[in-house]
């Protein structure tokens, strides 16, 4: 019995050390790409498939690197379940939006899908991570 006890131990340290190396990872993945919307806006758009995007597709994309950057900054502030929750529910109102636009703008369709994609990748990403914390 003692040795089950020992085992189940391990495994949960083994799980939490895991979490928080995802938690690491979705920090930084949020520093990269919202540092890269607010520091060179241009080149991520034209990646995402908009050469030659307006001033305000610019200026949005820069506001979005913004709350990349909060989101990030909150979760290692707080890394708890309830922060982590709330930044999954921002990031998927984020991709929901982006889905009604590239129906609604095919000006715009390949960037808002990409930023539709990643949102909902990294909103996954924080539920998951959610899940492993109380």
């Amino acid at each position: 019995m003692e040795h089950d006890i020992a085992v189940l131990a391990g495994a949960d340290a083994e799980f939490g050390r895991a979490a928080g190396r995802g938690l690491g990872a979705l920090i930084a993945t949020e520093l990269a790409v919202g540092g890269a919307l607010v520091i060179a806006p241009h080149q991520v758009l034209a990646t995402v498939g908009a050469p030659d995007p307006s001033a305000v597709t610019v200026a949005v994309a820069r506001v979005l690197g913004v709350r990349l950057l909060g989101q990030a900054a909150a979760a290692a502030w707080r890394p708890r379940r309830d922060t982590l929750i709330v930044l999954a529910g921002v990031d998927s109102l984020h991709a929901a939006s982006m889905v009604a636009l590239l129906v609604v703008d095919r000006g715009v369709r390949r960037p808002a899908l990409a930023s539709a994609l990643t949102a909902t990748a990294m909103g996954g990403a924080a539920l998951l991570l959610a899940r492993s914390r109380s």
